[in-house]
């Protein structure tokens, strides 16, 4: 017999979650230093090599990584790509519950599509107003690309719950944690994989050295990478997501027995 879980408000969870989030004195103290450092060498040599390091989630630390690489070489606004990559994630947290009311709306899979095709959407429509110094176009482009990276850590677990229902009917076996095990796997190698490809494609087919004067081939690669580099695997998961079996009524019939 799979056990019912009761419904949890989307909206009260995150209000409750951000009363409860404290940013302790000390900590904005080594922020404030780590800051001030990154100024200083900036100031010094006009060049800061940065390490993005997420001991909870690598995949934010390689989104990271690729993502400030873009808005510092191209946008040529790296005195933004620290505050504005921390909106970003701002924008994905705050989205997460118009992500859920959405497949609560349509289905968790039709909620994941919609979400891959803005995406898309979003990654090919900034080609052709991306220039240097625009940092109004860097800063929209920021906060749209963060709302559509809310839905998929929401929606896929959520959808994996489901599948893990559907294996215990047929197998007659709780397999939730290997379930979930393969997912976290998958995920983080993903990113990783697409992290590397991308530095490799960009030095190898287009010559492009960080922290130095790239050529403009150079540049429009990098710009290439980044928002094709993202557009094409979010349309191969839309494909995907087509022949996604289990719809709402499916899996309520499921938990049903």
């Amino acid at each position: 017999m799979i056990l019912r879980t009761s419904n949890v408000s989307a909206k009260n969870f995150f209000l409750n979650s951000s009363k409860k989030m404290v940013l302790l004195e000390e900590r904005k103290k080594v922020l404030l230093k780590i800051a001030e450092t990154i100024a200083l060498e900036y100031s010094k040599k006009e060049v800061v090599n940065l390490n993005f390091i997420c001991t909870h989630n690598s995949r934010r630390s390689q989104l990271g990584q690729v993502w400030s690489f873009f808005a510092a070489n191209y946008f040529d606004l790296p005195e933004h790509a620290s505050i504005a990559l921390l909106f970003y994630f701002l924008a994905s947290f705050i989205a997460m519950p118009v992500w859920l009311k959405l497949a609560y709306a349509l289905g968790k899979d039709n909620a994941l599509k919609v979400a891959l095709v803005y995406a898309v959407s979003i990654n090919l429509g900034v080609i052709p107003f991306a220039e240097a110094g625009n940092a109004l176009v860097l800063w929209v482009f920021t906060i749209l690309f963060g709302v559509a990276f809310g839905a998929a850590p929401t929606l896929l677990r959520s959808m994996m719950a489901d599948l893990t229902d559907q294996d215990e009917l047929q197998s007659g076996e709780k397999r939730a944690g290997l379930f979930f095990a393969l997912l976290t796997t998958t995920s983080k190698a993903g990113a990783a994989f697409g992290a590397g490809l991308s530095f490799a494609i960009l030095e190898l087919a287009f010559g492009f050295t960080p922290g130095a004067a790239n050529s403009p081939a150079a540049l429009q690669g990098l710009l290439m990478t980044y928002t094709i580099g993202f557009a094409l695997p979010m349309f191969a998961a839309y494909l995907a997501l087509l022949r996604y079996p289990l719809s709402r009524t499916r899996h309520e019939t499921i938990v049903a027995q």
